[in-house]
């Protein structure tokens, strides 16, 4: 990995996903595969950073899917920065299959999520 902090993916909430790879993959002529048997969810790496292409969840208001995922050296200490700032996220980080996240939600409420893989 990159020196930390970097953008490590931007996932995309998506409506079709046939009708979003027409357009990533086939019309954009992006690299995207999927991304491990069983998967509903496609993926490609740009210069380092992956674009995931994700079913949109129930309540995802489309244009507003996007969440921007930050690889970090120690999501615990971010956590308890943003605590300390008053930034406090509405729930602690968790350990998820790829890693310790932290979600967050920037004062213009674009999702942002910050991993410690």
């Amino acid at each position: 990995m990159s020196e930390l902090p970097c953008i490590h993916s931007i996932l995309v909430q998506i409506s079709d996903m046939d009708r979003s790879l027409a357009f990533w993959r086939d019309g954009l002529g992006l690299p995207f595969v999927l991304q491990e048997e069983g998967s509903t969810c496609w993926e490609c790496v740009l210069g380092g950073v992956k674009i995931l292409l994700h079913p949109a969840w129930a309540d995802a208001v489309g244009g507003q899917g996007a969440i921007i995922e930050i690889a970090v050296a120690d999501v615990d200490a971010i956590h308890a920065r943003l605590v300390a700032q008053g930034h406090a996220p509405e729930a602690p980080p968790q350990d998820r299959p790829w890693g310790r996240t932290l979600g967050l939600i920037d004062p213009d409420g674009y999702m942002i999520g910050v991993t410690t893989r």
